[in-house]
């Protein structure tokens, strides 16, 4: 089973709306709602629950568990056939996040920790890792007016740490527990 520590945003809704936006631009695989909460991955690893939660507590025991992060741009780009979380392909819609120092410290210590257990990790890490929140999926790029997310930039938004079950399209439809 695939589990995630990621970090929620304290008010989903600019997000969700955002995703809502891009979606209607070509024709969506995924975008944010219940199942597909709006976030930022720290790391991703194929672990059973019982390591998952081990991780949880050793991070929660001993690091900050909220983040101050900041979007830097809103990117597309194209995922190629055989993608493992988007196996058919298709456009990636995002916001990308700056590499703040505790964003980075928090990634560290999840990934030391996963190193020392030998479990496997899924997504990037070290000089690999970019943070980044995923709006949507569609299948082809987008033809229109791409909406600017002008309100969220430059400002830093709040978000809190949680440990998710990874679902697909690289979503957390189950929550397990937050900070």
């Amino acid at each position: 089973m695939a589990y995630g520590i990621i970090l929620l945003p304290a008010d989903p809704g600019p997000l969700t709306r955002l995703s809502a936006e891009t979606a209607r631009l070509a024709d969506p695989i995924m975008h944010l709602g219940t199942d597909a909460p709006p976030h930022v991955s720290v790391v991703h690893a194929d672990v059973p629950a019982e390591t998952a939660m081990a991780l949880w507590t050793e991070l929660t025991a001993r690091h900050r568990m909220d983040v101050a992060l900041r979007f830097t741009g809103l990117m597309f780009a194209p995922i190629a056939p055989g993608d493992p979380y988007v196996p058919e392909g298709g456009v990636y819609c995002g916001l990308e996040c700056a590499r703040s120092a505790a964003l980075l410290e928090l990634h560290e210590a999840a990934r030391s920790w996963l190193d020392a257990a030998q479990a496997p990790m899924l997504s990037p890490s070290g000089a690999r890792f970019r943070p980044h929140l995923t709006l949507s999926v569609l299948r082809a790029a987008p033809s229109g007016v791409v909406p600017l997310p002008g309100p969220l930039f430059g400002a830093d938004m709040r978000f809190r740490a949680a440990l998710g079950r990874l679902g697909p399209y690289g979503t957390f439809p189950e929550i397990v527990a937050t900070a």
